[in-house]
Parts: structure tokens; C-alpha cells; sequence
């Protein structure tokens, strides 16, 4: 649908990548094939940029691999005991005791008193955002950062990407989401806006493929 360059990593040139990302958990997944990468090491996916930033997490066969975002946030923290704090003070020292990177952005900060037991730091951010429910979303930013705060004050939430009819090979409506298989776009993350000639919606999950027998893009937006 779309010439693009040859997607590269520390390891040579890999002959499939999927990319997904969704609002179901707060870091990316990617897929690689045709490369070594060892299990436990740094993955890097260049595309237009910096695609993909993470961890193998595991080798399926000998020359695939599957790679998790934010390998810092799955680390252990506590078990710990808090009291009158606010969470954007609790989240920012969380992420000093495992080494993660974090933008927070709650406003109207809740003073609480938390009892966490020994978790993944990730499963501590859950359970901190529990009151506000909705009201605020966890996702991955370029460069292996956490944000945390209101979808609406994301960094990715004012970006617009206007697609023409020829890019859109499919538009589906799945009743209160839609559908859309398009050319690839390197570039589209969660949150970013997305407007076609029927219609717009923001990306709440997105899979990128690149592949020799084609390449794609599936999105789901409401």
C-alpha cells in the first residue's frame, strides 16, 4: 500500500515486525522476526524515528522474538506503607526505587493512605489510579516513559493525522468502536486523533505489520 524503509535494530534487519499497543496494558508489544536478539537484552526498532523501545521477554523460535516496552515498571517494589500522601508523589517515587521514567499529570491531588504489598511496580500504579477509575490512563511515550494522568492532558492526545481515500483499505464500524486497515504509519501511537474522508476517531488500540507479503496497519477507534 506504502514504501517504506527497512525497519532496523541493534541486530540486523528484521523480515517481520508487529507492533500493537493498546489501553489493556501500559507498555508496547512488538514481534520481531529474522533476528538474534538475546533474551533478557535491550531491543531498539528504528523506523522514521524511534519505533519500539524494550526488552526480548522471550524466543518463541530460534529466530523470533517477543519484546515488552517499559522493562523497568515490571520490577518488584514494597511491600510499603504511606500515609497522607498525594499519588503523584507516591508514582514518581515508585519510579525512583525501580529506575523508570514517568510523566504524571493529576490534578487536584488526593491525599490517601496506601498499603501496598510486594508487586510489579506497574500493578502499584493500578491500584494508586483506582479512584479515579476512567478518569485517568497509563500508556507508554517514545523513549521508554510512563505517562499517567487524564487521556485528555496525554502528550499524544492534540495530534492529528488526516488520511486520504487511497490509504483506507478498510472502514468498519463495530458498533461504539471502529475499524480501520490502512497504509503503514510508523507514527500513529494511542491516543492520537485520526480523521478519514467518512469519518474521525481516537486510537484506543492499534497493530502495525511489516512484512515481505505486505505491509498494514489495523486500528480501533472511538
Amino acid at each position: 500500500m506504502v514504501h517504506l524503509p527497512q525497519p532496523k535494530t541493534p541486530y540486523g534487519v528484521p523480515s517481520r515486525v508487529e507492533l500493537w499497543e493498546g489501553l489493556f496494558v501500559p507498555w508496547r508489544t512488538c514481534l520481531l522476526e529474522g533476528v538474534e536478539a538475546p533474551v533478557g537484552g535491550e531491543v531498539s526498532v528504528e523506523l522514521e524515528g524511534l519505533l519500539f523501545l524494550g526488552v526480548a521477554t522471550a524466543s518463541p523460535s530460534p529466530l523470533e522474538r517477543v519484546c515488552w516496552g517499559l522493562p523497568a515498571w515490571r520490577k518488584e517494589v514494597g511491600p510499603m506503607g504511606f500515609q497522607d500522601v498525594d499519588a503523584a508523589t507516591l508514582l514518581r517515587w515508585i519510579a525512583g526505587q525501580v529506575g523508570a521514567k514517568i510523566q504524571v499529570d493529576l490534578q487536584a491531588p488526593q491525599r490517601r493512605h496506601y498499603a501496598l504489598p510486594r508487586l510489579p511496580a506497574y500493578q502499584a500504579v493500578e491500584r494508586i489510579l483506582s479512584p479515579w477509575g476512567a478518569g485517568a490512563v497509563a500508556h507508554e511515550l517514545d523513549g521508554g516513559v510512563l505517562y499517567v494522568g487524564p487521556a485528555s492532558r496525554s502528550p499524544h492526545y492534540g495530534v492529528l493525522h488526516v488520511l486520504r481515500e487511497q490509504e483506507v483499505a478498510v472502514a468498519r464500524d463495530l458498533g461504539g468502536r471502529t475499524y480501520l486497515k490502512i497504509a503503514p504509519l510508523p507514527r500513529l501511537r494511542l491516543l492520537h486523533r485520526v480523521r478519514w474522508p467518512e469519518g474521525e476517531g481516537r486510537v484506543v488500540e492499534h497493530r502495525l505489520v511489516l512484512a515481505p507479503k505486505g505491509s498494514y496497519h489495523e486500528v480501533y477507534l472511538v
